[in-house]
């Protein structure tokens, strides 16, 4: 908001400026120089151009942990996968509205994260969650079974997501 006060500012006097010099000289003869040029519409261009430049997306981000609870260690090659998802549709699949992709490199849990996303994309009646899940060499270890809303309907931007080992079927 301070940005755009700002910018609408410098827009408003540099056009207030350039006006006076405009207005004394309505055309230019092909003889005039470049300073002459650059003196007379430089000012009125960068006011317009100030005004109609839009400015980036706003982002937001939500923020947590992953963690398991079992006293064991992960094998050095596990990768985390944590989603932020918009789950409001039944009988469909998640929409997801920003990922991170976490490489253990040999570190244990607690792992941090931040999913950017773009507020834009959310509607306050939608229920958002966060989604991770732990494999090594694509296989899964661990997933989270529990939900953990976020963003709207009175909830943070932040999780402490716990996730649970996944059984082995073949043992």
């Amino acid at each position: 908001m301070h940005v755009l006060f700002f910018l609408g500012a410098i827009a408003l006097s540099t056009a207030i400026l350039s006006t006076a010099t405009l207005s004394t000289a309505t055309s230019l003869s092909p003889a005039a120089s470049f300073t002459d040029v650059d003196r007379l519409s430089y000012p009125a261009d960068l006011g317009a151009a100030i005004a109609m430049t839009p400015l980036p997306p706003t982002q937001a981000s939500v923020t947590g942990t992953v963690f398991y609870l079992p006293r064991i260690a992960l094998p050095p090659n596990s990768v985390v996968e944590v989603d932020l998802q918009d789950i409001s549709r039944q009988d469909t699949a998640a929409i997801v509205l920003g990922k991170q992709t976490i490489t253990s490199n040999g570190r244990q849990v607690p792992f941090q994260f931040e999913i950017p996303y773009d507020p834009a994309l959310v509607q306050e009646g939608n229920t958002y969650v966060i989604r991770a899940q732990i494999r090594a060499d694509g296989q899964l270890l661990f997933t989270s079974t529990s939900r953990y809303a976020v963003i709207t309907n009175g909830h943070p931007n932040s999780a402490d997501v716990q996730v649970n080992p996944v059984s082995d079927p073949v043992r």
